[in-house]
């Protein structure tokens, strides 16, 4: 593949950790968030192919510039719909099957999609088209982050509900304006474990807006 043609082809891609280790040639990988890594993907019409550590080598273009132009090419996938899913929690849907890997550079997608988010954006990337999130406010914040984790838990427990691409993760996450992405919420067999994190709870006030200590974790069951 000539050089430009790679330089439209590649992608950035969010997978689940497990995927990586499973295909033990992804070694390149970049972790993301805990049970999370960033690969490098070459879309192609029909097909969407996950470079390994072999043919990295044989490619046109050095490793940090088929990074950069597969950020630059995973940024600029388009956002089909944002829609409010209850109060807090809002979806974003896009097709192919890359929007979710948008959250790779979260800060594009807070400066280009989302808006301002001073106290940062609790996220949850349950598969390759969607990401559920909600603009974290005071005295919003745990309502925000239940909300979040139970629609999360509703997309990936539906039987009629179809994961393009694979499953990336069922946790929560929070991006801190600093640019730090931590996971905050960790999905069980009967719910999720929410601790607050160092970034959240440096940027949110959470003791002031529930009676939680600001390093308590706090339990979420599963939806019915």
């Amino acid at each position: 593949m000539a050089p430009d043609q790679l330089r439209v082809q590649i992608r950035t891609r969010l997978v689940n950790s497990n995927f990586a280790n499973w295909e033990r040639n992804l070694t390149y990988a970049r972790p993301f968030a805990p049970g999370v890594v960033q690969v490098l993907c070459l879309d192609y019409p029909d097909a969407i192919c996950t470079l390994g550590d072999k043919i990295l080598p044989a490619l046109a273009l050095p490793l940090e510039e088929l990074w950069k132009h597969g950020q630059q090419n995973t940024d600029a996938q388009p956002v089909d719909e944002i829609y409010d899913i209850d109060e807090y929690a809002h979806c974003m849907y896009g097709n192919p099957v890359f929007l979710a890997s948008r959250a790779g550079n979260f800060a594009s997608l807070v400066s280009e999609v989302i808006g301002p988010a001073p106290m940062g954006v609790a996220f949850g990337i349950p598969d390759q088209t969607m990401l559920i999130y909600s603009v974290i406010s005071i005295p919003e914040a745990f309502a925000q982050l239940m909300d979040v984790t139970r629609n999360i838990d509703v997309i990936l427990c539906a039987p009629d509900m179809e994961h393009p691409g694979g499953v990336i993760s069922p946790d929560l996450y929070y991006w801190a304006p600093d640019g730090t992405v931590e996971r905050i919420g960790v999905s069980g067999d009967d719910g999720m474990d929410i601790t607050p994190t160092p970034s959240f709870t440096h940027y949110v006030p959470w003791k002031q807006q529930s009676d939680h200590d600001p390093h308590e974790q706090a339990h979420i069951a599963n939806v019915d």
